[in-house]
């Protein structure tokens, strides 16, 4: 399994033996008080979702673990630690196994060879896996870069799964 957690996210459940994939978006909700509303990760569609895959040993999850970066505003940061959180929470509820891994990380080592901007790990995903392409790019010809980087994390996921000397490659 592969998590980009943030609200425009996604979840990628690899399944390396048919292709078949599930990919979705981030489960989300609106909050507020009537006058402000406010966009939120879901822990009750997110556990929904995974609870498939509860107390399973045969299951890792990877989750992109990112950081504060200067320039960014108090209020999206905190808004990105609280889906953070809930997909910590979840999982860990849920008992599915997982690791949290820097973008630079895992792009090092599914990105080769090409750059590391959010449209890259479009094109690194459907080089990889061509029958996904109407998951990864709208009808409308936008790249969805938050459901590649998911596919992409799953699949690494899937490579420390079946070789953990994987994860022990150092930025």
């Amino acid at each position: 399994i592969g998590i980009d957690p943030g609200i425009n996210g996604a979840i990628v459940v690899y399944k390396p033996t048919d292709q078949k994939h599930l990919i979705d978006d981030m489960p989300t909700m609106d909050v507020g008080d009537g006058k402000k509303t406010k966009t939120v990760v879901s822990a009750h569609a997110l556990a929904d979702m995974l609870r498939t895959y509860e107390g399973r040993g045969d299951v890792m999850c990877a989750v992109e673990s990112v950081s504060a970066m200067p320039g960014q505003g108090v209020v999206s940061m905190f808004s990105f630690g609280r889906s953070f959180g809930v997909v910590l929470g979840v999982l860990s509820a849920l008992r599915i196994p997982h690791f949290l891994v820097t973008p630079q990380r895992w792009k090092k080592s599914m990105m080769k060879d090409m750059g590391k901007e959010k449209d890259a790990s479009v094109v690194r995903a459907l080089q990889m896996h061509p029958g996904v392409s109407e998951h990864l790019v709208s009808k409308r010809g936008k790249k969805l870069d938050g459901r590649a980087d998911a596919l992409l994390l799953a699949q690494y996921a899937y490579e420390v799964y079946k070789d953990p000397s994987v994860s022990a490659n150092r930025d």
